[in-house]
């Protein structure tokens, strides 16, 4: 179900990113919460990673500000992915 809803969350913002960027905004910041507080569903995660795509796709000329913001935030998380793969990988 959760990922179900990831995935649809993920849809509509890459339909109406351009017209409705501060209801994205707030379906990212709640896609967010989820893929955080269900860290063993990477499913989560990437429909994330993949509504920030489409976002910033819509609305980097528009809101270039708001886009890096969530790039940084794709780069922190895939750089804590990569330390925790090598923190794992190390035992």
């Amino acid at each position: 179900m959760r990922e179900a809803w990831a995935t649809s969350a993920m849809n509509f913002v890459g339909r109406r990113a351009a017209e409705d960027p501060s209801g994205c905004l707030a379906l990212l910041e709640a896609l967010a919460a989820l893929h955080q507080a269900h860290a063993d569903e990477p499913a989560l995660r990437v429909e994330w990673a993949k509504g920030v795509m489409n976002f910033v796709y819509d609305r980097a000329a528009e809101d270039p500000a708001e886009c890096r913001a969530l790039l940084n935030d794709v780069e922190a998380l895939h750089l804590s992915r990569i330390r925790w793969i090598d923190q794992r990988m190390a035992f």
